[in-house]
């Protein structure tokens, strides 16, 4: 929208943003070297219109805080009546940065819907960074007047986002370790084990690295063969935002680590890798060492 300067906008700009909200607006359709507001506002994404020869469309607004252009001219969208269409009901095509706003902030979701701890600030940087540089224009410091830091790159700003994963090994021999990295203090994690649900006082507890509610370390005689650790993420109000699952076994008895450790007698046997479908044949008589165990060795199948 463009508008004039509104302090009840401005004021709700800040709200917004320094409680984590991206703002997106579009830059404005007239022609000149200023920015229509709220997209002249610091703290939004300000998008101008891109024309289909990869260059300014001649009615966007440019000038400087212009992030970034995005498709703006001969756009396709729902129109009254549920119809679908490129022109108005004047016969008008539809074009303008009203147009090109809306496709970053579908961007913008996508990449929250792969690390909603995402800030606005980092929101920005990758949209920037990834933005494809039209060769039309010079850039200095990798900005434009004309077209900010360049064409929307919807493919890698999502890919260059870092998504919330779980952390871990997928075989747990005794017990392991597994945390979400780079969560706020404040965000609560509730974890489950198959459909068990665990907390400080059970057998798969949280631990006190790096937060409380980050990690957790799973024990080998809490799994089935194979299971899967849920991670369920809470906002401070208690609303569920991201659920993560990682896929976890215990190891067979054919993969543990055994190799020859010493030249004595009986050989000492330890730390190398065998194959479930390569069963190692250990000399009878010698000892496997297994963590802190030893015991006769047989033929492990």
């Amino acid at each position: 929208m463009g508008a004039a300067y509104s302090q009840a906008i401005d004021d709700a700009i800040e709200y917004a943003y320094a409680n984590g909200v991206t703002i997106v607006c579009s830059a404005g359709n007239t022609p000149i070297s200023l920015l229509a507001f709220p997209a002249s506002h610091s703290k939004t994404i300000a998008v101008g219109a891109s024309a289909e020869n990869n260059k300014r469309a001649n009615f966007s607004s440019f000038g400087t805080g212009l992030d970034i252009v995005a498709p703006g001219t001969n756009i396709w969208s729902t129109v009254l009546n549920g119809g679908y269409n490129n022109k108005d009901s004047n016969n008008n095509i539809l074009q303008g940065t009203s147009f090109s706003a809306p496709q970053v902030s579908g961007v913008v979701a996508l990449m929250l819907s792969r690390n909603p701890f995402q800030t606005p600030a980092q929101i920005r940087t990758i949209l920037r960074n990834t933005a494809i540089k039209l060769s039309s224009y010079s850039y200095i410091n990798g900005w434009n007047e004309e077209v900010g830091y360049g064409l929307l790159n919807a493919y890698a700003a999502v890919n260059s986002t870092t998504p919330l994963i779980i952390n871990g090994t997928d075989v747990i021999c005794d017990s392991a370790i597994f945390c979400i990295n780079n969560l706020p203090d404040s965000i609560e994690v509730a974890w489950e084990l198959g459909n068990e649900y665990y907390n400080d006082s059970e057998d798969l507890f949280k631990t006190d690295y790096p937060t409380s509610n980050q990690c957790m370390i799973v024990r080998d005689n809490l799994l089935t063969l194979n299971d899967t650790l849920t991670a369920r993420i809470y906002d401070e109000e208690g609303t569920l935002i991201k659920t993560l699952k990682h896929k976890v076994r215990t190891r067979t008895k054919a993969e543990f680590p055994i190799s020859v450790e010493d030249n004595s007698w009986p050989p000492v046997l330890s730390s190398a890798s065998v194959a479930e479908d390569d069963p190692a044949k250990v000399p009878s008589g010698a000892l496997v060492k297994m963590g802190s165990s030893r015991f006769n060795g047989m033929n492990i199948t």
